[in-house]
């Protein structure tokens, strides 16, 4: 039986990915709200893994089609634009060996996405916590106990709050582990229960007004408690609206979905391609027009990547592993 499709997740990915460009293109309205797309990301990117793949749980026949799925929709794109980042940067004259610290390492950490890598494209050390998280997810393929999933958490969860450190790498201690947890709690309060509409309103503008407060006055600096919970209560509000009824979205949201991983990677290379671009119309043409000229060329560039680069080499790539 096939998946009912989300246009909620779907349009939020695309939100997630445009607070960030809000944020690298420095729009000042409504604060540092925008600071929450990262964490927004986290939390249904832990939704998402769950709603995909929690059918394989607990066979670990499985484990390979879930690691070759992941893989294909992480890296194949990412070096794509690495690719044609770097290559753009050689007929410009300039040296390469500023992207990957003059040694081989950093090369290899920046291609296979490692902890602490290089940064070649801006956004990219996100990709880290990413992968770790798909990689600790195959313990739910392995073992039947979820208890055995959820310890790993017990880690991060520890090390954020001060009060527990071990010596291993302190990649290990971040929020964003414990924001793709609350992705999953999400999953599983979708699949066993119902909210009413009540509780849905009061899930969602809460959690808007908690981030909308914390973007102007922030006593409390945890990022898990004051974004990460926020969104995590604003997904709940979401699927639980669209399990008791179907939402219509707007396409240009759905399609922004579709296309979020992209214009996340890109956006910074084409707002600062952009910005030397038109830097000498500053004088003729206000600040502010010109911030969202910037922001609506680099979706459109996005959305073009992914419908000529993103999708049919994903579509290849899948066809290729049904194949093998």
């Amino acid at each position: 039986m096939a998946r009912p499709i989300l246009e909620s997740i779907q349009a939020g990915r695309g939100i997630a990915a445009l607070m960030i460009v809000f944020v690298h293109a420095e729009v000042t309205f409504l604060g540092r709200i925008w600071g929450a797309g990262v964490d927004f990301f986290f939390v249904l990117s832990g939704f998402i893994i769950f709603y995909v793949h929690h059918q394989d749980f607990g066979h670990h026949k499985k484990i390979g089609r879930y690691l070759y799925r992941r893989i294909v929709r992480i890296y194949p794109v990412y070096w794509c634009i690495i690719a044609g980042y770097l290559g753009l940067h050689l007929l410009l004259g300039n040296d390469l060996r500023d992207f990957y610290q003059s040694n081989t390492q950093g090369l290899i950490k920046t291609i296979f996405l490692l902890p602490a890598h290089p940064l070649v494209v801006l956004t990219s050390w996100t990709l880290a916590y990413e992968l770790i998280f798909y990689l600790v997810v195959v313990l739910r393929f392995v073992f039947k106990f979820r208890i055995v999933f959820y310890s790993f958490f017990v880690f991060p969860f520890l090390g954020i709050w001060g009060w527990y450190v071990l010596p291993i790498s302190k990649e290990f201690y971040h929020h964003f582990f414990i924001e793709a947890l609350l992705g999953t709690f999400v999953f599983s309060f979708y699949q066993k229960r119902s909210i009413n509409f009540l509780v849905i309103y009061s899930l969602f503008f809460g959690g808007l007004f908690l981030l909308g407060f914390a973007a102007y006055y922030s006593p409390i600096q945890n990022p898990l408690l004051i974004r990460g919970i926020p969104c995590f209560m604003i997904l709940l509000a979401l699927v639980g609206w669209e399990k008791k009824q179907k939402i219509k979205i707007p396409r240009f949201f759905l399609v922004l979905g579709n296309a979020s991983y992209v214009l996340y990677l890109t956006h910074t290379i084409f707002l600062s391609l952009l910005t030397a671009l038109i830097i000498d119309s500053q004088g003729f043409v206000p600040t502010w027009v010109m911030l969202w000229i910037r922001i609506g060329i680099t979706i459109t560039l996005a959305i073009v990547v992914h419908y000529c680069l993103e999708k049919p080499l994903l579509k290849f790539l899948r066809k290729l592993g049904k194949q093998a």
